[in-house]
């Protein structure tokens, strides 16, 4: 059974918003019970939501660089099939 063209582009979305909103949600969450603790508001909060930009920046840097290698690699072994 042949993969449908847009497979892969489906997953990469689905990776792409979990990079984006994982973070962000545990953030939130671990910024307000941190202000909660020590009485920061709303700088904890402030601060885990920078980390969380950072590391879904990193995240989706990473996800994007993996496709590509993916990509080149399947075209390399396309126009290898179509030289021989």
């Amino acid at each position: 059974m042949k993969k449908s063209f847009y497979q892969p582009l489906i997953a990469f979305g689905l990776t792409l918003s979990g990079w984006i909103a994982g973070p962000v949600i545990l953030a939130i969450f671990i910024g307000n019970s941190l202000d909660e603790r020590f009485s920061t508001k709303p700088w904890l909060l402030l601060t885990c939501l920078l980390f969380a930009f950072i590391i879904s920046n990193v995240g989706i840097v990473l996800e994007g660089k993996k496709l590509i290698q993916k990509i080149e690699k399947e075209n390399n072994s396309n126009i290898n099939k179509h030289k021989e």
